[in-house]
């Protein structure tokens, strides 16, 4: 099976993280790509604050089409910490929750907090140990249950992840 991990194309002429880098105010949307994570931003002038997450689409097909999972970080306003989300098929066994593993590191699970028509999404903290574990880390595997018997894992790049989330500390 080809896995391909999609990269978001930059938006305008300088990207997110050189805005923040120079310390300019974002006043629109902005993208950039760090290997192969983007951090996307947004402005929201109802509150005068912009808001960035770092991710990931991992996909099947050699043209990215066949997208069959998304993993999200983003930072939560007055929290020291990151949340983290994957959003996978709707097919996916709930009560098996998932896993992931980075590398040689032991595995973690996570529970799947909610399903849809379209989607299940599994979302928890970012711990410390998880983050220095993606930081440092080249290849997370995630792995979900599509029944008690079937087990799906797909690849999860982390090359580029320390930049993106060193952007993602500094908007927030």
């Amino acid at each position: 099976m080809l896995i391909r991990f999609l990269r978001l194309p930059l938006t305008g002429l300088m990207s997110a993280g050189a805005l923040l880098w120079l310390g300019a105010d974002i006043t629109q949307a902005a993208s950039v790509v760090h290997g192969a994570w983007s951090v996307d931003c947004k402005y929201h002038s109802d509150t005068n604050k912009t808001s960035c997450v770092a991710s990931q689409k991992v996909a099947t097909d050699p043209l990215g089409k066949k997208v069959v999972l998304g993993v999200i970080v983003e930072p939560v306003e007055d929290a020291a910490r990151s949340r983290i989300m994957f959003r996978m098929s709707k097919k996916a066994y709930k009560p098996a929750g998932i896993g992931i593993k980075i590398d040689d590191r032991p595995p973690s699970r996570l529970k799947i907090n909610a399903c849809d028509e379209n989607i299940c999404e599994a979302r928890g903290w970012l711990t410390e140990e998880l983050l220095g574990q993606m930081r440092g880390g080249r290849l997370m595997r995630f792995a979900f249950f599509v029944d008690p018997t079937n087990q799906i894992t797909y690849p999860v790049s982390l090359n580029g992840f320390d930049s993106a989330f060193k952007v993602l500390r500094r908007t927030d």
